[in-house]
């Protein structure tokens, strides 16, 4: 089976499934490797958590890869950096994070979306930008205007 074809079967079926999620300020949630949203509820619960703090740009789409398979799969696609966390796509304006990360610590994968989110603020692929842009942006209160302090975070 080519590639492409699987990856182009991974989001129709996320979108046919009802799989696509509303998410904190416009930032869409898609899900694969699942029949259902329902298999994949608790990464997803997790995720829009997050999403109240981290402050992805409206119209950003985050892709939650369910199943350890699909995320070898969607690897091998998109050819991203070696990553078994998350990665982010300019072009496309998505991030993918595997379901996986939910599983540890709060603390790490809010870390994981936090690095992927300075990647976005910031334009860049340098993980050392990343990094120091992340702990501040993953320290960021419930109560602060999420567009702010995306804004501060650059400074």
């Amino acid at each position: 089976m080519h590639p492409g074809f699987l990856l182009s079967v991974l989001l129709c079926s996320a979108a046919v499934m009802g799989a696509d999620l509303p998410a904190s300020r416009y930032v869409r949630i898609l899900v694969y490797g699942v029949d259902r949203v329902a298999q994949c509820a608790q990464p997803v619960k997790e995720l829009q958590a997050e999403l109240q703090t981290l402050a992805y740009p409206d119209g950003w789409t985050i892709g939650v890869v369910c199943t350890p398979v699909a995320w070898e799969s969607l690897l091998k696609i998109a050819d991203p950096p070696p990553t078994q966390a998350a990665f982010t796509n300019f072009i496309r304006h998505s991030t993918v994070v595997n379901a996986a990360i939910f599983r540890l610590r709060r603390s790490q994968y809010r870390h994981t979306l936090a690095h992927e989110l300075a990647h976005v603020v910031c334009q860049c692929k340098d993980e050392n930008t990343a990094e120091q842009m992340a702990r501040s942006l993953e320290r960021t209160p419930p109560s602060l205007p999420m567009r702010q302090t995306a804004k501060a975070a650059l400074k």
